[in-house]
């Protein structure tokens, strides 16, 4: 005997034995199936957790991906989230963005469980002075200036000498000033003069002197973009593990508190961006549109079946007995895996989708052949036994090839989608063998008459009428060189077909988060992201953040790099000139002397009157702004002379004039020593910064590390672009990492993943059918129609300019494991009975595969309802491949079959014809 007869017979006998099991013992298999399903949702229940991490996606082993969760461990702030503020138009535009921005901080800065940190500006005045020469050249040498200029202050023995010197210091800066700066010198002697009055009105001289800035800084520097333009509020989330995105409560607090600030101050147009707010934003998108896509495909399906079936019953116990195998399926996952993650949460989805085509073919046979069974529940039993012996191989090995589909992507690195395919395929073995066990068991004691269906040749709607197909089978020469010569033309298509790894194009039009980084892009040289470079040397630091501001294709360097600006050395020279005009003053200290009241005084009444004249003169009058700021240091300059004529002060003039000697010295000390650290030439350090720079500076882990953060002008997320930037930076630190790496690496690791689970799947099919029927050309036809679909499938990509991207490129592995089956019931069928027609598709076969092919197609058609483009296109592409792969199953391949039978025929005819002579000769 041959050894694929033994092979089959040995298949058909067990298949016999196991259906005979289950329709004998029904209530002992449901009682079984039930246990096991009530644990496994117990276990699920108690034990399945949820892995938020968008990194845990990456196998950690990959070299890449490790130094990335290095950087991760040693620093913080890696992912940040930004609020970005638009600044309105109008003089008071400015003002406006600023008082909206603290408002909004002020409403984020108390939720400490979501939040770790919001980061929006920096008071200068709490910086060391040394840090001057961060600034940008244009205010770095006004303040080298005004140091220039500071010598009243440092040549005074007491204020009185400084109001004396003061007429002739205006007369000279004005000179060499605009209007604006005019103003804003002449605010700070008005400042000087409010301290006076202060202490004159018996305010503490210690706590006057602290509230006075020398340094010439404003209040508060806000984090803007380049052109001033935006405003941005930097928030480093707090993970949580217990959402689908590990940032989301971050950013479903960021953008609460900025909705409710844009209520309280409408005209601010302000937006949140950041990979977690792309990142959470694509998840809640993701989910919605699968929910709705389940929702649609499920109601398309129970059509489909009830109008099928012409029954509400048996789409009922198919839908029942596929719930145990995924219930089965959640046990599993939770043993294996112990998480679910962003990507495998959608394999319930799959399951329904895949796991209802073995109901349908067993329900399809069993239907056709009930009426040729006696009634009752022998002939219940013996129909039973002849669908699982007719249907149940080639159910068994498409649910191998499926699951071998899926266990593909195991043997990559990409994490997320192993993961995803280990609970697919076993998944997907498990509803099988609920629908081989659960099914039959619930259909012998759901019908307890147990008489023959309604005949399905007296149906109103009949999913497979062979008419037409048996047209293509009387010419199956012609039907083969006409199908030759479209899958030839096909090619062509196919070839042109490109691949698109950008990530922003699989995001939905128009999204929020996605607009808002490109107008930063817009304002600013750089991107919000940035690549990292770690080092445990300042040095070193220092030398590579001179190379990369070299490279093309970086726009900035942060981090620790800003501790050496790319001007210093120019800075360093400004610094050691302005210092040698000034060192006189700092190095021979003027020893203060004390002033009476009477002193004072005669100063004031000498200042008023220079005040006096200037305010009369033409070209003061011709700047409204420098007028109005000399009338209020005019007045100020009367206050005083009004507080010292006081009673009151006179009766603690002394006391008073001591204090207010005393707030000389303090400011005049401060200055000296603001001077004196402004102009140090040193290197930079990091204490130097500021905690909150440091922060972005040094590591939160011993030893200590350093970053240098390092910004592309490219898009980080067009992988194209960034190519450049990726190579020129690692050739300067090959151990480069960040976000921008993470994003081109992790595009490159799914694009060859998906090519070699898609070619690991052929191979692997190719090997399963092989082994089913232990002949070469049987298997070879049982991957003719998703092979030939497959070309058909990415012709039509080219014809409606749908891209591989990285949401499609799973119908690679897919395909093959999915579009397979049908290929598999057509050879079963024909293996079994080679005269019927059409060949291949008879005895229920056919409509069998339009019904699994039409509920799968359902499945993924629900997808072109979604919002996102990635979703999108994977459910036009496997729609379209299953489509293809049907159409084929149903033209080319019973064709092929018919003309291998008419070969045959012809050979054995032949073969007779020979024999023949042979005997008359």
């Amino acid at each position: 005997m041959r050894p694929h007869v033994v092979h089959d017979k040995l298949r058909h006998n067990l298949l016999g034995g196991g259906a005979r099991f289950v329709c004998d013992r029904p209530w002992v298999v449901l009682l079984a199936a039930g246990l096991l399903a009530a644990a496994s949702v117990g276990l699920t229940v108690a034990r399945l957790g949820f892995d938020a991490d968008r990194n845990d996606l990456i196998s950690a082993s990959l070299d890449w991906n490790k130094k990335y969760i290095e950087y991760r461990r040693q620093f913080s702030g890696y992912d940040s989230i930004a609020i970005v503020v638009r600044v309105p138009g109008g003089e008071d535009g400015r003002s406006k963005a600023e008082d909206f921005v603290r408002a909004t901080v002020a409403k984020l800065e108390h939720h400490e469980s979501a939040i770790r940190r919001v980061w929006w500006g920096y008071d200068p005045r709490q910086m060391s002075p040394i840090l001057l020469r961060l600034d940008p050249m244009d205010s770095f040498k006004t303040h080298l200036a005004e140091m220039s200029q500071a010598g009243p202050m440092l040549k005074a023995r007491n204020f009185g000498d400084l109001l004396s010197a003061l007429p002739a210091a205006l007369q000279s800066q004005s000179k060499d000033t605009t209007a604006d700066q005019a103003v804003e010198m002449i605010a700070q002697f008005g400042t000087l003069l409010d301290g006076i009055t202060q202490v004159l009105e018996g305010a503490d001289a210690g706590s006057t002197a602290a509230a006075f800035d020398l340094s010439g800084q404003s209040d508060w520097q806000f984090l803007d973009s380049d052109d001033h333009q935006l405003l941005f509020i930097e928030i480093e989330g707090e993970p949580s593990t217990d959402s689908v995105d590990q940032f989301e409560p971050a950013v479903r607090l960021a953008r609460a508190s900025l909705e409710s600030t844009m209520k309280q101050m409408p005209g601010i147009d302000a937006g949140l961006t950041g990979v977690p707010v792309i990142e959470a934003d694509e998840t809640n998108m993701s989910m919605r549109d699968s929910t709705w896509c389940s929702i649609i495909s499920v109601v398309g399906i129970a059509v489909l079946l009830i109008v099928a079936f012409h029954s509400f019953s048996i789409p009922l116990i198919m839908v029942g007995a596929l719930m145990v195998g995924v219930m089965w399926s959640f046990g599993y996952l939770t043993l294996a895996i112990g998480h679910l993650q962003v990507l495998s949460v959608v394999f319930t989805v799959i399951l329904l989708g895949l796991g209802i085509d073995f109901g349908i073919h067993i329900v399809s046979h069993f239907e056709l052949i009930r009426p040729n069974h006696a009634e009752g529940i022998a002939g219940f039993r013996q129909t039973m036994i002849d669908t699982i012996q007719t249907t149940g191989p080639g159910i068994i090995t498409g649910a191998i090839t499926t699951a071998l589909a899926f266990g593909t992507t195991l043997l990559t690195d990409f994490t997320g989608m192993a993961e995803m395919g280990n609970i697919a395929a076993v998944g997907v073995m498990l509803c099988m063998l609920a629908m081989l066990t659960v099914m039959p068991a619930l259909l012998r004691l759901c019908r307890p008459q147990l008489r023959h269906n309604p005949s399905a040749e007296g149906r109103l709607i009949d999913m497979h009428r062979q008419g037409w197909i048996m047209q293509l089978i009387h010419r199956p020469v012609i039907t083969c060189l006409v199908a030759g010569a479209i899958v030839a033309l096909s090619f062509v298509g196919m070839a042109r077909v490109r691949y698109d790894n950008n990530l922003m194009n699989l995001l939905p039009e128009g999204l929020a988060s996605v607009r808002w980084q490109q107008r930063v892009l817009d304002h600013s040289a750089q991107s919000l992201l940035y690549g990292v470079s770690i080092t445990d040397s300042l040095d070193v630091a220092k030398r590579r953040a001179e190379q990369f501001r070299q490279l093309p294709s970086v726009a900035s360097v942060g981090g620790v790099g800003l501790m050496f600006p790319a001007d210093e050395d120019e800075k360093v020279a400004l610094i050691e000139e302005t210092r040698k005009q000034i060192a006189p003053l700092l190095d021979s200290p003027v020893t203060p002397e004390a002033i009476d009241a009477g002193g004072l005084a005669q100063r004031l009444t000498g200042l008023n009157l220079v005040l006096s004249i200037a305010l009369n003169r033409d070209d003061v009058k011709a700047e409204p702004k420098v007028h109005e700021a000399l009338s209020q240091l005019f007045d100020k300059v009367r206050r005083i002379q009004e507080v010292l004529a006081d009673a009151k002060f006179k009766e603690h003039a002394s006391e008073r004039m001591a204090a207010l000697h005393g707030l000389f010295v303090s400011l005049q000390t401060k200055l000296r020593w603001q001077i004196d650290q402004s102009l140090l030439t040193r290197p930079l350090r990091v204490d130097d910064l500021p905690a909150l720079m440091r922060r972005e500076v040094v590591s939160i882990v011993k030893p200590v590390r350093y970053q240098l953060k390092v910004y592309p002008k490219a898009n980080v997320w067009d992988p194209g672009a960034m190519k450049p930037y990726i190579e020129e930076v690692r050739s300067v630190d090959g151990n480069f990492t960040g976000s921008p790496v993470q994003i081109y690496e992790s595009g490159l690791l799914m694009q060859w993943s998906y090519q070699k689970a898609g070619a690991l799947a052929l191979i692997a099919v190719l090997i399963v059918a092989y082994l089913d029927f232990l002949r070469l050309v049987d298997a070879l036809l049982c991957l003719l129609p998703v092979s030939v679909a497959f070309v058909l499938t990415f012709a039509m990509m080219w014809l409606f300019d749908v891209t591989i991207n990285p949401a499609n490129i799973i119908v690679l592995p897919l395909m093959f494991g999915i579009g397979v089956a049908s290929g598999v019931h057509i050879m079963h069928r024909y293996r079994q009975n080679p005269r019927r027609r059409p060949a291949g598709l008879s005895q229920g076969t056919g409509k069998g595969i339009i019904l699994t092919s039409g509920t799968t197609i359902l499945a993924f058609a629900s997808m072109l309802f979604a919002e996102h483009r990635g979703i999108r296109s994977l459910g036009f592409v496997l729609a379209v491949g299953i489509s293809m792969t049907l159409i084929v199953c149903m033209t080319i391949m019973p064709a092929v079959l018919e003309l291998r039978n008419r070969i045959h025929v012809w050979r054995r005819l032949r073969q007779w014809r020979r024999a023949q002579d042979g005997q008359s000769k």
